[in-house]
C-alpha cells in the first residue's frame, strides 16, 4: 500500500488544487493508471515479494501461513475452495492483483463521472485535437456562440500556433495565447479559455466548505441568520484574499444612518 499511495498521491493533491484544470486532470490520471497497471503482472509481484522477504529475514519476522482452506457444503458439490498451496501464490491471487484492480477501477470511475460531452469538446477545440465539426456545433450550442466566427478564430489562432512552432496541447497554446495578448482579437476563444478554467474537477471546494460551518456556527451563534452566516462563511473559505478594512469600516459606517443604528465607528 505504501507503494499504491506513494503513486495516487501526487494525483490526490493535484485534484485539491484551485487552478487544476480537465486538460492537466486527465493527463495526470492517465499516467497514474499506466504506472500502476504496470505493476499488476507477475515479474513486479515477485520483485515485491523478494523485498518482502528479504525484510522479513532481515527483522527477523517470520512469514505468514496459507489460511485454513474453506471447504464448500456437499449440497454445494463439496471439495475445497481453493487449490493454492503456497503463501507468495496466496498473496498474489487474494491480495496484490485484487488491492490493484479496485484502485485502478475506482480511479477510472472516478474520473469518467466528469468525462462528459462538453468538457471532451471543450478541450478538442482548445487543444486543437481531433477537432471535429460536432465538437465546434457542441461548444457553440452550448455557450451562445456563432459558429461561422468561433471557426475563423479557430482556424486563424492554430495558423498562428503552427507558424511558431507551438505543441497541440492545452498548456502550450494557452501560454500563447496570453503571451500574444490575443484578448480583445479573439473574444469568442478568450471566452472559452474562461469558461474551460473556471470548471471545478472536484468538490474539494465545497468540502472545505463544510469544515469550516463547524468552527463557525458555534453555540455563542446560535441566533446567526442564514446570509449572515454565508457572508462569515465565505470570509473564513477565502481568507488568503487580502481585505481593505478601511474601506469596509468606512462603508458600515456609511450604511448606518440608512438601517437606524445609532451606534458611529470613529
Amino acid at each position: 500500500m505504501k507503494q499504491v499511495l506513494q503513486l495516487t498521491n501526487s494525483l490526490s493533491i493535484h485534484f485539491q488544487k484551485k487552478n487544476a484544470n480537465y486538460s492537466s486532470v486527465g493527463i495526470l490520471t492517465n499516467a497514474t493508471l499506466l504506472e500502476l497497471e504496470s505493476l499488476r503482472n507477475d515479474d513486479s509481484y515477485k520483485l515485491f515479494w523478494t523485498k518482502t522477504e528479504q525484510f522479513a529475514t532481515k527483522e527477523d519476522i517470520r512469514l505468514p501461513d496459507i489460511p485454513r482452506k474453506r471447504k464448500i457444503p456437499s449440497r454445494f458439490g463439496g471439495g475445497e475452495a481453493t487449490t493454492i498451496n503456497n503463501i507468495s501464490s496466496y498473496f498474489k491471487v487474494s491480495i496484490y492483483f485484487p488491492v490493484l484492480d479496485i484502485i485502478i477501477n475506482d480511479i477510472k470511475t472516478k474520473f469518467e463521472e466528469n468525462n462528459i460531452t462538453i468538457l471532451n469538446a471543450l478541450q478538442c477545440c482548445l487543444s486543437n485535437k481531433n477537432c471535429s465539426d460536432e465538437n465546434i456545433l457542441e461548444v457553440c450550442n452550448t455557450y451562445d456562440i456563432i459558429i461561422d466566427d468561433f471557426k475563423a478564430e479557430l482556424k486563424l489562432f492554430s495558423k498562428m500556433c503552427l507558424s511558431s512552432d507551438i505543441p497541440e496541447n492545452f498548456e502550450n497554446r494557452l501560454n500563447f495565447f496570453l503571451s500574444k495578448d490575443l484578448i480583445g482579437s479573439f473574444e469568442n476563444m478568450y471566452k472559452i479559455f474562461k469558461i474551460y478554467l473556471s470548471i471545478p474537477m472536484s468538490s474539494a471546494s465545497s468540502e472545505r466548505s463544510f469544515s469550516s460551518l463547524r468552527r463557525l456556527k458555534t453555540f455563542t451563534r446560535n441566533t446567526i441568520g442564514q446570509e449572515r452566516l454565508s457572508n462569515i462563511a465565505i470570509l473564513n473559505i477565502e481568507n488568503m484574499y487580502p481585505m481593505n478594512f478601511d474601506k469596509i469600516i468606512d462603508q458600515f459606517s456609511a450604511e448606518s444612518t440608512q438601517r437606524g443604528r445609532r451606534l458611529q465607528l470613529i
